[in-house]
């Protein structure tokens, strides 16, 4: 006959608080066993029990045979992760405010830029990631640009892939930007 009362799953929380109960009992007994006189004054053990020898134990030994409160660790381990998640969080958002600031003057020098096409980037393994393609000083540059930051560049002729004005010369980021570096001195002496 089954049962009448049905009892709900527990949720994630509840089901660490009964871990954590669970641990803290084991942890207990597991201490109780290792100082039978502290296990004795804590009501684990019983004062007849064989293990107890009725001994005081020294402040070393209770100091080494307390419990430890987990439930502490894990609380303190949890406002550590916290902690990092926001950092970390703060961290990204700073790195994307910086591509997101990139991805409008690369849209500007597209712009100025006659030939400038963009293209599907198929070394990005995630979706929707495009690689732009300008003629700078006579030099081909490239920027990959996000999903997100694609509506910058609707102004741009969109290609596929295999046209020849989306085929990577090579260039390292150290030749596009000397190159950059080049053409803006040449620029500033006209």
């Amino acid at each position: 006959m089954p049962n009448s009362q049905q009892s709900r799953p527990l949720t994630t929380d509840g089901q660490l608080r009964m871990l954590f109960e669970r641990t803290a009992k084991l942890n207990d007994k597991v201490s109780a066993l290792l100082n039978p006189a502290w296990g004795s004054e804590m009501g684990i053990i019983p004062i007849d029990h064989p293990l107890y020898q009725g001994q005081k134990p020294s402040a070393a030994q209770e100091e080494q045979a307390a419990p430890v409160d987990w439930q502490a660790i894990a609380r303190q381990r949890e406002r550590e992760l916290k902690t990092e998640g926001e950092r970390k969080h703060a961290a990204q958002k700073e790195r994307d405010g910086a591509y997101r600031e990139r991805a409008h003057l690369v849209a500007l020098l597209a712009a100025m830029t006659g030939d400038a096409v963009i293209a599907p980037a198929l070394d990005v393994p995630e979706p929707g990631w495009w690689i732009v393609y300008l003629t700078i000083g006579g030099r081909q540059t490239s920027w990959h640009i996000s999903p997100r930051d694609a509506v910058l560049f609707a102004h741009v002729e969109h290609v596929d892939v295999e046209d020849s004005r989306a085929i990577w010369d090579g260039h390292s980021t150290e030749e596009k930007y000397a190159a950059i570096t080049a053409h803006t001195a040449e620029l500033a002496q006209r």
